[in-house]
């Protein structure tokens, strides 16, 4: 299969988006949890093979869940990477 520059641009663009998409979606899954649970200090662990090949979707991730939260809770929310036998 041939592919042109712009062709991969748009590939790259899409991936982008959806991957964008995606951590909003986890995020507000996130804070949402955060929120209803209401206590001052919240860790989230992520499995480590998406901290390999992902680390924007974490960024992104990280950012938007912190801009979900309640500022009221005054939650300090801290996102562990766990490889997949549970180890930190």
């Amino acid at each position: 299969m041939n592919s042109n520059k712009e062709d991969r641009q748009t590939v790259r663009y899409v991936c982008k988006t959806v991957l964008k998409r995606a951590a909003d979606l986890a995020a507000a899954g996130v804070a949402t949890l955060i929120n209803l649970l209401d206590v001052p200090e919240v860790s989230v662990a992520i499995e480590e093979d998406i901290d390999e090949s992902h680390s924007e979707f974490l960024k992104h991730l990280e950012k938007r869940a912190s801009e979900l939260v309640n500022p009221k809770l005054k939650v300090s929310a801290n996102i562990v990477y766990q490889n997949k036998h549970g180890d930190v």
